[in-house]
Order: C-alpha cells, then sequence, then structure tokens
C-alpha cells in the first residue's frame, strides 16, 4: 500500500493506493488520525489506484470518518473502483459516507 497526503486548497487529499490490508491498514489509520486538521475545510480519500481493501481497511474508513465528524468536518471517498464501491454496499456503508466520482466533484460539494 502506498499513502500520500498533501494539504490542497484547505482539504487534507489523501491518495492511498496498492492493497490494504491487516498487515497495513493499522498504519494507514495511525498516519491519518495524525493529520493537523487546523484551518481545514474537511477530508478525501482518492482511491482511483486502490486494488483491494480487506475488512480492516474499511474499519479504517470508519474510524476516519468518526474521527472528522467528531471534529465537525466533512469526510469523503473518491474514484472508487467497481470492486472497493461493491464491498461498501455489500456491508451496507455507501450511505455512511459522501461518495463522489473524482476529486473536483467531491471538492465542489464539500466545500
Amino acid at each position: 500500500m502506498d499513502l500520500k497526503s498533501e494539504n490542497l486548497d484547505n482539504f487534507w487529499i489523501i491518495t492511498i493506493s496498492g492493497m490494504m490490508d491487516t498487515l497495513n491498514a493499522k498504519q494507514a489509520e495511525d498516519e491519518i488520525l495524525s493529520l493537523d486538521l487546523g484551518n481545514i475545510k474537511g477530508m478525501i480519500l482518492e482511491l482511483g489506484g486502490l486494488s483491494y481493501i480487506s475488512s480492516s481497511g474499511i474499519r479504517v474508513f470508519i474510524r476516519v470518518h468518526q474521527h472528522l465528524k467528531k471534529s465537525g468536518l466533512p469526510f469523503g471517498l473518491c474514484s472508487l473502483q467497481p470492486f472497493i464501491y461493491n464491498l461498501l454496499d455489500i456491508a451496507d456503508l455507501t450511505g455512511s459516507f459522501l461518495i463522489y466520482a473524482d476529486l473536483e466533484t467531491a471538492k465542489a460539494d464539500i466545500a
């Protein structure tokens, strides 16, 4: 798994690619939750390069969402591969997250 974070236009954009599973989900969660939430409009996970996710990875999404919600900040997912979207749908989580086709749409809606 490769995880990159950047503050772009006062949004934390977290780009995750590769495979997120039991072996690296905790590392991803710790890295994301350690980001400074001051002076940002929200956080978006850009997942176009995410090829696989386990239940541990889905749990990361849930925990990050809860963390942002406590801070009153929006949290969105974008550029999901159909496989990832289907897993979230099966887990009945698609209604729990703001999900967007691409990063620009996510930024425009969340702003």
